[in-house]
């Protein structure tokens, strides 16, 4: 597991997350779990981009690494 966070949430929150096939868990540090399908990919400028899906509704969220 790797620690990631929410950066665009206010608070901040934290917590780890795990890798299964093309699923990605995050225990969040306050005990919830979130469950996203992901892919990865290269974004616009060659760095390394991830798509994470909601299983249960579909929608999408899209992340690239700040460098």
């Amino acid at each position: 597991t790797t620690s990631v966070s929410s950066i665009g949430d206010q608070p901040v929150d934290y917590g780890t997350y795990s890798a299964n096939g093309s699923r990605i868990t995050i225990l969040w540090d306050n005990g919830n779990n979130t469950e996203w399908d992901y892919s990865l990919f290269p974004s616009h400028d060659g760095t390394p981009a991830m798509k994470l899906i909601d299983p249960e509704t579909g929608k999408h969220k899209f992340y690239e690494r700040d460098n």
